[in-house]
């Protein structure tokens, strides 16, 4: 070996051992103060900054954000939110409800044409047992609760088994103007207490809202409708991303419910108990 081949090695090795030295605490990971690392992108040249790249958006889940006006019909119908219309009563509504679903039901399991459908729906809608727990199912939904039924009922709203009802009344807020705006719904219906049942007094805590309820309708097991030759109503159903029809979209619940001033309840659950639809 030569001397300027030991030159050489005496000069590496002096710069093995200075650069195996500690780091300085403000070098960061790298030991370069100018560079700043990114696992998995681009080697950064040194003395430049790479920014980092954002991370890729999150796959919606298939059928998590249903559009809203597919889900609104003036005609009451299973899985839609029906705003309530004047002259309205609730029994009324159920059998909309059931003319709907016997039809949807016998077009789709049946296979029948549009006039043979129609006569097996009116035949459904005709049974009073089925108004009866279509209305109760309909008061008893956690959602419809939570924003506008109330202990203070007269006259002839008939209340569900939790005690109260919705009374199909002009004193609420456009809650389908704000779920369109991505806003929580407000409830303005005064909550009262169980000793106000049938005595009123469940009146809109701001005067200024005058619109009436826009109710959500659960879905309908149409299977089981038909099979059962329009006998039986079972309420169920599934969105395309496994949630169930009982509700509103998940979008659409994680909007929250919201209460007027004079509008709370203070309680923080909603709906009948056992009937699966409580929130």
């Amino acid at each position: 070996m030569d001397d300027e081949e030991i030159g050489f090695g005496l000069v590496a090795l002096l710069l093995l051992l200075f650069s195996g030295g500690k780091k300085k605490p403000d070098d960061g990971p790298s030991g370069d103060p100018n560079v700043i690392p990114i696992p998995g992108h681009v080697v950064p040249i040194p003395g430049t900054y790479v920014p980092p790249e954002p991370p890729p958006e999150p796959e919606p889940e298939p059928g998590e954000r249903i559009p809203l006006p597919d889900i609104i019909d003036p005609y009451p119908r299973p899985a839609t939110f029906y705003p309530v219309q004047k002259g309205d009563t609730g029994y009324g509504i159920a059998y909309r409800y059931l003319r709907s679903a016997g039809f949807l039901a016998a077009t789709k399991f049946g296979k029948l044409d549009a006039a043979a459908a129609n006569q097996f729906a009116v035949q459904v809608a005709k049974g009073v047992q089925r108004q009866v727990k279509v209305w109760k199912g309909i008061q008893c939904n956690g959602f419809n609760d939570a924003a506008f039924a109330t202990y203070g009922y007269k006259g002839s709203s008939v209340p569900g088994p939790h005690g109260r009802a919705i009374r199909l009344l002009p004193q609420h807020v456009d809650i389908l103007e704000r779920i369109a705006g991505d806003q929580s719904v407000l409830r303005n219906m005064k909550w009262r207490r169980p000793k106000d049942k049938g005595k009123g007094g469940g009146v809109g805590a701001n005067n200024s809202f005058r619109e009436y309820e826009t109710l959500w309708l659960p879905g309908c097991k149409l299977k089981v409708l038909w099979d059962s030759d329009g006998k039986t109503v079972e309420f169920g159903g599934k969105w395309s991303n496994g949630a169930t029809k009982l509700f509103p979209p998940p979008w659409i619940l994680r909007l929250g419910i919201e209460f007027i001033e004079g509008a709370d309840p203070g309680v923080t659950d909603f709906g009948c108990m056992g009937m699966e639809m409580e929130l």
